[in-house]
């Protein structure tokens, strides 16, 4: 189950990033941003296997949750970039 919520969430938020950008520059815009989703899951695994180690799962999921909710406050400083006519 936890595949398919992620699978929803990684959609999602790509489509959001699509649906932003510019249509002339969508395809560099959605290799661009894999990559460095790339880049932030492998060390986003890398630190938060460190700090389950130190301080336990659950304090962990709690930051991770933290953060989380921080990045939602952007969400509706994200608008359509509108082309003049």
């Amino acid at each position: 189950m936890y595949g398919v919520f992620q699978g929803v969430i990684y959609g999602t938020r790509t489509a959001l990033f699509m649906d932003i950008c510019k249509p002339a520059v969508a395809g560099t815009q959605f290799t661009a941003y894999m990559a460095m989703l790339n880049l932030v899951n492998s060390y986003s695994t890398k630190w938060q296997c460190w700090i389950v180690e130190k301080i336990g799962y659950p304090k962990t999921l709690m930051m991770d949750v933290a953060l989380g909710m921080v990045c939602l406050l952007f969400i509706p400083m994200m608008t359509k970039h509108e082309e003049p006519e």
